[in-house]
């Protein structure tokens, strides 16, 4: 009996030696330092994944790389969206990333001749010498391109073209949101025209709208004066768009004389 037990001691021992041998798991292979590190972005919007995209393509501007002081120039990356998300291929380091998204990038889907959806959004993304990164997030907003009192897609408006001019009432109308949502509308007054960048500004109305459009009753500006519109939406995780065009993102313009 003795034997036995001591037999099947062995028999045991000698399992758990061949178990930690051969099935041992294989250590995980070491990337090599500096090696591209395949990143998975998801664009999100109010804390939300963003919805409708898949298929649009999406552009991604990194600054900064191994060494914040490196002086490498911006990488930029163009890729489509699937499933909500994109990939981009990047060294470890640390970045400050910018990604730009609209309908009019959509392949087979096409964009919408009333609304540009257009979104932008920065972020940081942190890529690590050895550990495998998980999926990142960036946080976007809705540029809103304006549709009334002129037609203005975001890269309208530039810095110096001429101010235009209205008649009280001024309606404004831009793109909607996506979701439901509260915009606020905002005139502000200045006694200097642009391009002065130190004009003075004065809130001279605001009002809350659930609908994409607002109107303003407005004194004729004097001599040298204008007006600026705004408008913004808020969510959940703070502001979600935003009036954008190439000029800012305020609209200025001149009031002749009430209707």
């Amino acid at each position: 009996m003795q034997n036995i037990r001591a037999a099947s001691c062995s028999l045991t021992l000698i399992a758990l030696f061949l178990g930690m041998a051969g099935c041992a798991p294989a250590p995980k292979p070491v990337r090599p330092t500096g090696a591209s590190v395949s990143i998975v972005l998801r664009p999100l919007y109010d804390r939300h994944p963003l919805q409708g995209f898949d298929g649009c393509e999406a552009v991604v501007i990194l600054t900064g790389g191994p060494s914040p002081n490196d002086g490498r120039s911006p990488l930029k990356f163009a890729r489509i969206v699937t499933n909500g998300t994109l990939g981009i291929e990047v060294s470890p380091g640390k970045y400050a990333v910018r990604l730009h998204i609209d309908h009019r990038s959509c392949h087979g889907t096409g964009g919408s001749s009333d609304s540009i959806n257009s979104f932008d959004g920065v972020g940081s993304l942190v890529v690590p010498e050895h550990e495998e990164p998980g999926t990142e997030t960036v946080e976007l907003v809705q540029l809103l391109g304006l549709h009334e009192p002129e037609r203005l897609p975001i890269e309208g408006n530039a810095k110096g073209d001429p101010i235009p001019h209205y008649r009280s009432p001024v309606q404004f109308s831009w793109d909607p949101a996506p979701v439901a949502t509260t915009y606020l509308c905002q005139i502000l007054h200045s006694w200097e025209k642009p391009p002065f960048p130190s004009a003075p500004f004065l809130q001279l109305s605001e009002t809350h709208t659930s609908e994409a459009r607002c109107r303003f009753e407005l004194p004729p500006n004097r001599p040298h004066e204008f007006y600026m519109f705004l408008v913004s939406t808020k969510g959940s995780g703070g502001m979600t768009g935003h009036f954008q065009a190439k000029g800012g993102q305020a609209y200025p313009f001149i009031v002749d004389e009430r209707r």
